[in-house]
């Protein structure tokens, strides 16, 4: 059954107002004559205000309209169509005048009453970040992966250099040798705990879920405190009052923030100097501090200690040498976001350091 005209209008109409594009029309003089729902939405102006408006000075900005009208005087004056019936991006303009990126196709028909041009335009906003967000990951990635291979560089050189000593020397004595297999053992343990933490920050980077579980967190301050002092005689330990309190969070991910933070105030503390751990609850928050009487952070080196691989002057360690992977700062933080807190840090050069992270409670 053939369709009359009344309904090939109405499909026509149908059509337009399910686009997901931005579809307009304009006659030769650039005026609008048609505006659908998906251009209200995309430049902000109802079909009233834009019908009847001048298409270049509505929605596109001052800087190329005058390309834009070259190329239609242009097309009527000779026919020849440089971007008509191809896509081209372009910038255009919404209501409040804000320039934004689309894509745009230019049909042109030629009807009883003059040329008419229908434009299909694509915001391209939101792929463009999307775009800029995929190639910000892949450039973190790509840095991540040299920085590793750069840290594991230099435990592997050492246990080659050890390794290629103790095979080349026959006339080592007994301790020489036990020397070497120290060493050894102990680049070993060092890449092991590298590769343990880059597997951690990997899997957070693929947005691994962290399980969700009632973790009573006074007990596991107590228990991971009570571990970590009697590995740790050197120093002076306080631990001050810890509420009994409940979060919704991984135990083994608290357990690891606490051994970090515990961690890296013993590694630039000098011996005999004091960690200190506080926390405090209201209604609906917990905050944990670690406090400790080390060499500080240098204020420029602040900003900077979440970030992966960054590592301080080494001079700031009590042994001299930094001894981390660079890397724990950064699980902690990690640990933290993930659990929908907050970390932040606080130091004085030659006072010390606080870091503190806060936690919401369970309801």
């Amino acid at each position: 059954m053939a369709l009359s005209e009344h309904d090939l209008v109405q499909l026509h109409e149908a059509g337009l107002a399910a686009a997901l594009d931005a579809v307009l029309t304009i006659d030769q003089e650039g005026r609008l004559v048609d505006w659908n729902p998906a251009a209200e939405k995309t430049f902000g102006y109802t079909r009233e205000e834009a019908v009847g408006q001048d298409m270049a000075s509505l929605i596109i900005p001052p800087e190329t309209r005058g390309v834009h009208l070259q190329g239609i005087a242009r097309f009527l004056k000779t026919r020849e169509a440089r971007i008509v019936g191809r896509r081209v991006e372009v910038q255009a303009m919404r209501k409040g005048g804000e320039t934004f990126p689309c894509e745009i196709s230019f049909h042109p028909i030629e009807l009883s009453a003059g040329m008419y041009f229908t434009a299909y335009l694509r915001d391209l906003t939101d792929f463009k970040k999307q775009g800029a967000e995929v190639q910000a990951a892949h450039e973190a990635q790509k840095k991540f992966v040299a920085d590793a291979a750069h840290e594991l560089r230099t435990p592997l050189t050492a246990l080659k250099g050890n390794l290629d000593i103790f095979f080349r020397h026959s006339d080592l004595s007994g301790e020489e040798q036990q020397e070497i297999l120290r060493d050894v053992h102990q680049e070993a343990n060092r890449m092991s705990r590298l590769v343990q933490d880059m597997l951690t920050l990997a899997r957070g980077d693929t947005g691994v879920d962290v399980s969700q579980l009632e973790v009573p967190l006074g007990e596991l301050i107590h228990a991971v405190w009570g571990a970590f002092v009697g590995r740790h005689l050197r120093h002076q330990f306080h631990l001050g009052p810890v509420p009994e309190v409940t979060v919704m969070g991984n135990p083994d991910r608290l357990r690891q923030l606490l051994i970090i933070l515990l961690d890296n105030a013993t590694r630039y503390t000098e011996e005999g100097g004091t960690i200190t751990l506080t926390a405090n609850a209201d209604s609906d928050h917990l905050s944990v501090e670690v406090k400790d009487t080390g060499v500080g952070i240098a204020q420029e080196d602040q900003q900077r200690v979440f970030e992966r691989f960054y590592r301080v002057d080494p001079a700031r360690s009590r042994s001299g040498d930094a001894g981390g992977s660079g890397l724990g700062l950064s699980i902690a933080l990690w640990i933290v976001r993930t659990h929908r807190g907050r970390i932040e840090l606080e130091s004085t050069a030659q006072v010390g350091t606080t870091v503190k992270f806060t936690l919401p409670l369970e309801p």
